[in-house]
């Protein structure tokens, strides 16, 4: 929805940039693109809001909860990022998929991944099998700054 806000030039509507006045009709144009993205039940719970800025803000605090709510639901999913391990019938790709899912949970949450965690993560999860590879990359690879893709890439051609 952000996104689709920005490409329309509408998300100051919900994150103002600077204190000038509220342009009406942007603000009527945002909020029906709000709209349009809301199943009926909660269209309706936050009809009442006549600008954008309090409709985002009412339905980001139902889905995401008190900052509260939040950081406790963060700190369950970095338990939850912690214990994962890659099954020796996992294949890389599903691994990295999953590893790839924390990502999009995490930023869903407001909080992100950074690609040097997950490198990390990645070599430290996989299977015995992979131990003469991932000795090999974390000798002669800098893991600080290898994209996680080049990680999966490096893995994928070993696995092959």
């Amino acid at each position: 929805m952000e996104s689709v806000l920005d490409a329309q030039g509408l998300w100051e509507k919900i994150k103002p940039v600077t204190d000038g006045a509220i342009d009406e009709k942007k603000n009527k144009i945002a909020r029906a693109i709000i709209y349009q993205a809301l199943p009926e039940d909660i269209l309706l719970q936050v009809a009442r809001n006549r600008s954008a800025k309090d409709i985002w803000e009412a339905l980001r605090v139902r889905f995401l909860g008190a900052d509260r709510v939040q950081r406790a639901r963060l700190a369950s999913l970095r338990r939850e990022f912690e214990q994962l391990r890659m099954q020796e019938t996992n294949t890389i790709e599903e691994f990295a998929g999953k590893l790839s899912g924390f990502v999009s949970r995490y930023t869903s949450l407001g909080s992100t991944l950074e690609d040097e965690v997950l490198v990390r993560k990645l070599l430290d999860s996989v299977p015995k099998k992979y131990l003469q590879i991932v000795a090999s990359i974390e000798q002669y690879s800098d893991l600080d700054t290898m994209p996680f893709e080049e990680a999966i890439g490096r893995l994928k051609a070993y696995e092959e």
